[in-house]
């Protein structure tokens, strides 16, 4: 009878499996260190140019973790400050990316952020505005292109000024966001928008004084041309070369309070050789409260013209109250309704 050879168990079947894992981790650990390596390195090398912009920069020493999926950064007792006094300190700052997609980072200041305001046009100490909420975040990503898209968010906001005197736009929020990001368009404008809802504050504070007694919504956004202006310079002087020539688009601006919702929208507005604000602007609104009194309080009436313009904004209420639209012409460093002069236009920053 003939025996029948029982053939050796072959292993190469599990080895192959188990050394392409190993290989993959290897390869995983060395991408890592490589990439928190450049990123340490970059966080320098921005600490440096600032510096050399005159800022002040401070951190305490940190190092990148998160190995294995994350890039994390935690940084603790952050000072940036620019030489016109504004920037911001933070206790606690901690920054993390995806290790896969290091190109959007999320920051997180979880126990707040202190503002340094800088200084008013009269020169006059603003002081300091101490930021709180629930969450206060924010994200950066697509910084390779011309335009990076920021996103900023905080929940349960409490904003509170080193000086009463200079009070913030809101001392509370239930929910403040802003955001900047590419146009799709143009490669040279950038589209933004500022939104907070469930605002209250006191006068002289904006919110105080167009909604003294109950909470305000706002919502901002339109398109800013001309952004590469801002490249490579401080934001001061990136602002006055963009006032040469650039335009703010597809403005839409909208207040709302429990009675009454002021709307404004604009095609274009720019600066003049003055520093003036200059285009069209369209207003609508509509509730309950007196047209004077709501554009008085948002600061598009001022408190000597209120009786000029007093007639034409009832006539633009029109029959049974209906929605006030008028147009207000920014010209010349002034505002009109028709012929007649309703305030001064705003002037840039």
């Amino acid at each position: 009878m003939t025996e029948i050879e029982v053939p050796k168990r072959r292993h190469i079947g599990v080895f192959v499996p188990t050394a392409v894992v190993v290989v993959l981790i290897v390869l995983w650990t060395a991408w890592w260190f490589i990439a928190a390596h450049r990123v340490e390195a970059a966080f320098h090398t921005q600490a440096d140019a600032l510096t050399k912009q005159g800022y002040r920069v401070s951190t305490a020493p940190y190092t990148v973790k998160g190995y294995p999926y994350r890039l994390a950064v935690e940084l603790r007792d952050v000072n940036i400050v620019a030489p016109t006094g504004r920037g911001f300190s933070a206790p606690e700052l901690d920054v993390e990316a995806n290790a896969y997609n290091p190109d959007k980072w999320v920051l997180v200041a979880g126990k707040g952020l202190t503002l340094y305001r800088g200084h008013d046009k009269a020169g006059a100490d603003l002081g300091t505005l101490a930021l709180s909420g629930k969450v206060l975040r924010a994200s950066v990503s697509h910084l390779g292109q011309a335009v990076p898209d920021i996103r900023l968010q905080g929940m349960e906001v409490t904003a509170t000024p080193s000086d009463p005197t200079h009070p913030f736009v809101f001392d509370t929020a239930t929910l403040a966001e802003a955001y900047l990001r590419p146009n799709a368009k143009d490669a040279d404008s950038a589209d933004w928008l500022v939104r907070w809802t469930g605002a209250r504050g006191r006068a002289p504070g904006f919110t105080g004084k167009v909604s003294p007694n109950a909470p305000l919504d706002l919502h901002i956004e339109g398109t800013i041309g001309h952004v590469s202006a801002f490249k490579g310079v401080n934001f001061a002087d990136g602002l006055t070369a963009w006032k040469a020539g650039g335009i703010a688009s597809n403005l839409i601006v909208e207040l709302k309070r429990p009675d009454t919702t002021l709307r404004l929208t604009s095609d274009g507005l720019s600066a003049d050789a003055d520093n003036h604000v200059q285009g069209k602007v369209k207003v609508e609104l509509t509730g309950a409260a007196g047209p004077i009194d709501m554009l008085s309080q948002a600061g598009v009436l001022s408190g000597d013209t209120v009786d000029a313009a007093e007639p034409l904004l009832d006539l633009a209420m029109g029959a049974n109250n209906g929605p006030a639209r008028l147009t207000i012409d920014f010209k010349k460093g002034k505002a009109y309704i028709g012929p007649i002069k309703v305030a001064n236009a705003p002037t840039l920053p």
